[in-house]
């Protein structure tokens, strides 16, 4: 691990989704929107944000399959994709239980 990563290792907080919460999501939710400013994802987790993602994901196989981008925000396209995966890694890692992880998945 290297320096900057060690100084970046941070506890993710885990929320288990169950009924009656509501406290317990918005402390959770604080501390993950922390994490995601440390390691550089908070803006993924804006919804303002799907604005900086491309259409469909197949400017982002283009890019990787050849190394070309077919429009002018290919870098920004990549750069968003990278930050909004992130950021997915993140939020799945942090919760636990079947009904939060539905609603990821939709």
């Amino acid at each position: 691990m290297s320096r900057d990563e060690f100084s970046t290792a941070i506890k993710l907080p885990v929320f288990i989704g169950e009924s009656g919460q509501r406290e317990q999501f918005t402390d959770w939710m604080l501390e993950f929107k922390a994490v995601a400013g440390v390691k550089g994802v908070e803006q993924a987790l804006r919804s303002e944000f799907e604005k900086e993602l491309p259409s469909s994901d197949s400017g982002w196989e283009t890019y990787e399959s050849d190394g070309v981008t077919l429009d002018a925000d290919g870098k920004k396209h990549r750069k968003a994709l990278e930050m909004n995966a992130k950021a997915m890694h993140l939020l799945v890692a942090s919760v636990k239980g079947v009904t939060c992880r539905n609603i990821i998945n939709k």
